[in-house]
């Protein structure tokens, strides 16, 4: 069994891991009390990976990041494009034709 680096986003202001039921009580909380029923962990985990996607990170390492046991899973979930991809590839497109013609 391969050792899995683990990756702390939440922590004290000592760099001290918090625990999960106090990260969900925050999720909770701000979903109540501030966005109205516009956030989840499950929301947080795939905008953590849409961005990941958007920054070019390969899916390889998304699935590596996410846990997921195949690449088909995290393909199947996240291989989505989004604007920001959209306007980035036109982008890259254009530059490579001015760099041909």
């Amino acid at each position: 069994m391969r050792k899995r680096e683990i990756i702390l986003f939440f922590v004290d202001d000592f760099d001290i891991p918090l625990s999960q039921s106090s990260v969900l009580h925050t999720v909770i909380y701000f979903k109540n009390k501030i966005l109205k029923d516009q956030l989840s962990v499950h929301k947080l985990r795939h905008t953590h990976a849409t961005l990941l996607l958007e920054a070019g990170v390969p899916m390889k390492v998304i699935q590596d990041r996410l846990g997921h046991q195949s690449m088909q899973m995290t393909e199947k979930i996240y291989s989505h494009v989004t604007p920001a991809m959209k306007e980035g590839g036109m982008a890259a497109f254009n530059q490579y034709i001015k760099n041909v013609f």
